[in-house]
């Protein structure tokens, strides 16, 4: 079953960028967050699955779509000039799959036994929590000043964005 999600993940994300209309690229881009969300319930992560419908599905992507029917986007032609680009898209897309390759195999030791990992404590402790909790321990143990700088510049932008917009209103 995780297969078929798979495949449908992947045709739902060609269709939403090869897609001429606008709005049914988005409404693919909807579907792809879904399958996301379903692989994600799948594999135990029940959090992450209803963050990514909550955040991705019910803010980014129906922004998107209020965007798109805002500017009323006409279907554009783009194909003429997709060869223009074509060289520079498939050099970007061979050195993602280079850095790739290299992550995962500088990120894996052929030759660790099993047996010689002191980590026996830590799967105990893996399986005897849920996602939230581990979540938020790797946030505020691991990550917290990565944490603490992006709620920072979320704060200065969206505080940015009233100061703006303020401005725009006054000044009218």
């Amino acid at each position: 079953m995780l297969y078929w999600i798979f495949g449908l993940l992947i045709l739902s994300s060609l269709a939403s960028i090869f897609s001429k209309n606008p709005i049914q690229a988005v409404l693919f881009l909807i579907l792809s967050f879904l399958l996301t969300a379903l692989i994600f319930l799948l594999i135990g992560a029940e959090f992450l699955a209803l963050l990514m419908i909550i955040v991705y599905v019910g803010a980014i992507s129906i922004l998107f779509l209020f965007i798109v029917m805002m500017l009323n986007l006409k279907i554009v032609e783009l194909y003429n000039n997709n060869l223009v680009y074509f060289p520079v898209s498939l050099l970007l897309i061979m050195i993602f799959v280079f850095e790739l390759v290299l992550m995962m195999l500088l990120s894996f030791d052929i030759h660790l036994n099993i047996s010689d990992l002191s980590y026996n404590n830590l799967a105990y402790n893996i399986l005897s929590c849920n996602n939230l909790i581990l979540i938020g321990q790797v946030l505020y143990n691991h990550y917290l000043f990565g944490f603490l700088i992006v709620t920072i510049a979320l704060l200065v932008s969206m505080v940015g964005s009233i100061v703006i917009i303020k401005d725009k209103k006054f000044n009218e």
